[in-house]
């Protein structure tokens, strides 16, 4: 059951995601292309044996309501790895970076937005969990799972991870006149994010609507997240 693998995509329509979504949500339109250049090498018995190296990134990714309301979006999820080894502990990146993402959590009288569109409490995750069907949105998001609960425990390093261009957005209607507020444009960025480093430092810059602003410098102990300065 060991495998190897080289793989080189270029916009790859992810259009197969439609189908399994539509098993988990009462609503809702996706869309995503996938560029990739990957080489990876494991062992299809043991989730935590794979060795992996090359960049991938998701392009022109839309989640929400209709094709034209947008509840998640991106313009580009770029990562780009040198080495990734989760079971010998190992995590070693050039790069993680977001361009333009988009976010809106809107509350309703009933529910939010999320439920609204997963169920009470995600009841329609549930409901298939249950049911045994296989679903290929739950299998990712368990696997990323596996992939990164040792990471803290691991000998990590992100040469870069950046967010640009930001828009967070919040809407509460259940008060008597709608509230709104949001972070645009929204930039977070840290470089030479690594274990063996003594501290690394975060930067966040956004402007606040309606009106304002907001400046954080974040210093922190890689070893230890209670010991930063704010």
């Amino acid at each position: 059951m060991s495998y190897s693998l080289a793989a080189v995509a270029n916009k790859f329509d992810l259009v197969i995601i439609q189908q399994y979504l539509k098993q988990i949500t009462n609503y809702g339109s996706f869309r995503a292309n996938l560029d990739a250049d990957i080489k990876t090498t494991g062992n299809f018995n043991d989730r935590e044996n794979i060795s992996g190296s090359g960049n991938f990134a998701i392009n022109d990714f839309h989640f929400g309501k209709t094709p034209t309301e947008d509840f998640a979006s991106f313009k580009k999820l770029k990562v780009s790895i040198h080495r990734l080894s989760p079971k010998n502990h190992i995590y070693e990146y050039d790069s993680i970076s977001l361009n333009t993402p988009f976010i809106k959590y809107e509350r309703y009288d009933y529910l939010d937005n999320i439920q609204t569109m997963f169920g009470a409490d995600g009841s329609n995750i549930t409901a298939v969990q249950g049911s045994g069907k296989f679903n290929l949105v739950i299998e990712i998001a368990e696997y990323i799972k596996v992939l990164a609960k040792n990471l803290f425990k691991s000998d990590y390093k992100f040469d870069r991870i950046a967010v640009y261009n930001a828009d967070i957005r919040y809407n509460d209607y259940t008060l008597n006149e709608k509230f709104s507020i949001a972070l645009n444009p929204l930039t977070v960025t840290a470089d030479s994010v690594d274990k063996n480093r003594k501290r690394v430092k975060v930067n966040l810059h956004a402007g606040i609507l309606p009106y304002g602003r907001v400046d954080i410098g974040l210093n922190i102990n890689p070893k230890d997240s209670s010991d930063f300065e704010l």
